[in-house]
């Protein structure tokens, strides 16, 4: 899954592809089919190979989901992304993909100003029966050693501040922490306040295992403006956020101006547990 991300030691790409491949083997897109028939992490394939995988895929006796029609996707990271093309390069070898519909880029209006990616491109088989690269998407992601999807560059700095904790606490013998997990959450959360159900989506969830062995969750909300609009709308998604664990804002007490960072707040939160 791509929302883990294990603060200390530096994660290798290669392991974060790796985890993600054993996700896709273990999970099914429809009966009998795992994803990883699907998905592949190896973007360098030729057109013979691709044509190879499709041909198992249109197999009569593959299952496939009613009414869509046969594909797969080709997952990897890349520094270089555009509207039009996404770059993947491995030592010296480089393949360009310009998908049919264009690559939408996560929170972005211009081209890969955020670079890495996490690049996710979708190939069909076309009317002149090659494999032609459909349709593209790509994510801003941390850094290759910490492949967390974030949003904007701002979400970056609350991650390096929660590993700056994270190793500042590391340091510490008579810390109350016994480990420290970060989730990036892709999907809502369900909540209900005062009677009401509601959906929520985090910036990040924290969840700490103590030195007696309890956890503790804390959710991290980067937070990016102060008009009062949006103001309004944070406070209200907040209160809905504190039923998932303790909310914790960066900068710490916005909307309040403070010169306290984030990492030196969850620093004392964590070691007062």
């Amino acid at each position: 899954m791509l929302s883990y991300c294990s603060f200390a030691p530096i994660t290798p790409a290669r392991d974060a592809i790796d985890r993600i491949a054993a996700v896709t083997r273990n999970n099914e897109f429809t009966r009998g089919r795992p994803l990883s028939d699907i998905v592949r992490f190896r973007p360098l394939i030729t057109q013979d190979e691709q044509q190879r995988l499709m041909g198992q895929l249109e197999a009569p006796d593959s299952p496939w989901p009613a009414g869509r029609s046969r594909h797969f996707y080709q997952i990897f990271m890349s520094d270089e992304v555009s509207r039009e093309r996404a770059t993947f390069r491995f030592r010296r070898e480089e393949a360009i993909f310009a998908p049919e519909k264009g690559l939408r880029i996560n929170g972005e209006s211009q081209d890969g100003l955020r670079p890495p990616y996490w690049v996710i491109l979708e190939f069909k088989r076309s009317a002149d029966d090659s494999i032609v690269c459909s349709d593209g998407y790509a994510h801003t992601l941390h850094s290759r050693s910490c492949t967390v999807p974030v949003d904007s560059g701002l979400e970056r700095q609350t991650l390096d501040s929660l590993a700056t904790c994270a190793a500042w606490l590391a340091k510490k013998r008579k810390a109350p922490i016994r480990s420290l997990s970060l989730k990036k959450p892709l999907f809502d959360y369900a909540v209900t306040v005062d009677g009401e159900e509601g959906w929520v989506l985090p910036d990040f969830m924290v969840e700490v295992t103590t030195a007696a062995g309890e956890k503790k969750a804390f959710v991290i909300e980067t937070m990016g403006y102060q008009d009062e609009e949006y103001i309004e709308r944070k406070s209200r998604q907040h209160r809905g956020m504190k039923m998932l664990g303790q909310l914790q804002t960066d900068p710490p007490r916005w909307p309040e101006e403070t010169d306290r960072t984030l990492w030196r707040s969850k620093c004392t939160v964590f070691f007062l547990i």
